[in-house]
């Protein structure tokens, strides 16, 4: 697997510049909705937006573009805590004796095993980064 963008991502948003507050009403609204749907990283309000790149545009079904980016941000920007989370939880889970079980495949935690079939592991192996 490649490299993806660094992290923070941001959802675009349309500034006030000197061009766009000689817009009417109509562009921009259409501006706002077009610039939502953007997914940038390095995008600052103090140099307009020009040194932002844009990693993904939102698609849309019923003028939802700029909810779906939002989502996208919210996820890649939540990804790795959200797998340290879940390895937190796997070698937390004990039986009665304080034992660290994995609690997919049930297999003690020692030196991160698991069952050849575990679920979790195969989940989580396949949301870590290499």
């Amino acid at each position: 697997m490649t490299e993806h963008t660094p992290t923070p991502w941001q959802q675009g948003r349309l500034l006030s510049t000197a061009v766009t507050r000689e817009w009417d009403e109509n562009h921009l609204e259409q501006g706002e909705y077009e610039e939502s749907a953007l997914v940038c990283v390095n995008f600052h309000a103090s140099d307009q937006g020009r040194s932002r790149r844009i990693v993904a545009v939102a698609t849309h079904m019923d003028g939802n573009a700029g909810a779906n980016a939002a989502f996208i941000v919210r996820a890649v920007n939540s990804h790795a805590a959200l797998v340290a989370a879940l390895r937190a939880v796997e070698w937390g889970a004990a039986d009665g004796y304080g034992d660290p079980r994995c609690p997919s495949c049930g297999v003690r935690q020692f030196g991160n095993s698991h069952a050849p079939d575990c679920q979790l592991d195969k989940a989580l192996r396949a949301a870590e980064p290499d």
